[in-house]
């Protein structure tokens, strides 16, 4: 039974079927630079989304919440540059713009009652 695991198979014909992705992607309308870029956000790309988390809230821009989440911050790179990344991968970005969950300070008097 075959699982998919292209592990494998040689270099040469992992190559070629990364050059068949490439080609079908960019066949569908996806421009090279897009498809060869991946994942990745361009330093300029990450300062207008971090300007945008630390600077506003997703109400503000139309987005539904009123929170920030990394589901959200997905959801803005997606629209905004077309690039669509991970849960975890726009975790990390977080992580790297020291955006990290906050607890609060202390508790409620409503909740001792």
């Amino acid at each position: 039974m075959d699982s998919g695991d292209a592990r494998h198979l040689t270099q040469s014909a992992q190559d070629a079927i990364r050059r068949k992705a490439v080609a079908a992607d960019v066949a569908g309308g996806m421009s090279q630079t897009m498809e060869a870029t991946g994942d990745k956000l361009t330093a300029k790309q990450m300062a207008s989304i971090k300007k945008s988390v630390l600077g506003k809230n997703p109400e503000q821009l139309r987005l539904p919440g009123l929170l920030w989440t990394r589901e959200l911050v997905g959801y803005l790179i997606e629209r905004r540059f077309v690039i669509r990344l991970s849960r975890w991968t726009v975790g990390r970005h977080l992580k790297e713009w020291c955006l990290t969950p906050q607890k609060p300070a202390k508790r409620s008097l409503w909740s001792k009652i």
